[in-house]
């Protein structure tokens, strides 16, 4: 079957918004199975090899039976002349939907220590986000010493909440009964690289230099607005 440009546009539109959607599902209520969002990027290196940090990284989730796609994972500060810092991530679950949560976790553990598979830690990350079934709330699991000795090491939960929602990049009023609430920009959210773009909504004043609009994006929320 040969489809006319247009038709074929719109599917492949939906289909990047069912992705989104999908991906929001991977955080929000009843999960069959735990999901993270981690890189071996770090700031310390350049582009080429933090590139080639994630190739490895590729590699080794596949050795660990690790099902994962690319996005990417960004952070901004409050302050509009600091501009937004983002990484290529992934988002990583098990293909094995019986996967004990701990073995997921220490998993995880193992990769955040040395990503690149090879024994190295040159590529050691501070911590990943993390969704189990059995917890309520998404949260961040890291270490907190300068730099992990053991994979032992990441042992910090930093809850951030129970599910996500699409990311706001500006600060705006909410009205809810009668009530006025000050809702601040996401520091931290994940963005995707493929499909629709980011709403003017998910943008901040750093996206406003940016040559490439940004992909829609999401971020863990701890409040029930958007």
């Amino acid at each position: 079957m040969e489809l006319e440009f247009t038709n074929w546009y719109n599917l492949s539109e939906m289909a990047a918004r069912r992705s989104f959607e999908r991906t929001l599902g991977k955080f929000q209520g009843n999960l069959n199975r735990p999901v993270a969002v981690l890189t071996a990027f770090r700031q310390d290196y350049d582009l080429k090899t933090n590139r080639q940090a994630n190739e490895k990284l590729k590699n080794l989730l596949k050795t660990f039976g690790l099902s994962f796609y690319k996005v990417i994972g960004a952070g901004q500060k409050p302050d509009k002349e600091n501009p937004i810092a983002d990484e290529k991530s992934f988002i990583v679950q098990p293909i094995d939907q019986s996967m004990p949560e701990e073995e997921f976790l220490n998993t995880i553990r193992s990769v955040l220590y040395s990503p690149t598979g090879d024994g190295s830690t040159a590529h050691a990350q501070w911590g990943a986000l993390v969704k189990l079934p059995n917890v309520k709330k998404a949260f961040l699991l890291h270490h907190e010493e300068p730099e992990p000795t053991s994979p032992e090491d990441y042992k910090h939960m930093q809850k951030l909440g129970k599910s996500a929602r699409p990311a706001r990049g500006k600060a705006m009023d909410i009205w809810h009964k009668d009530e006025k609430f000050p809702v601040e920009p996401d520091n931290y959210f994940t963005q995707m690289l493929h499909g629709p773009k980011a709403s003017d909504t998910m943008k901040g004043a750093a996206d406003l230099k940016r040559e490439k609009p940004p992909g829609r994006r999401f971020t863990i929320s701890k409040t029930r607005f958007f």
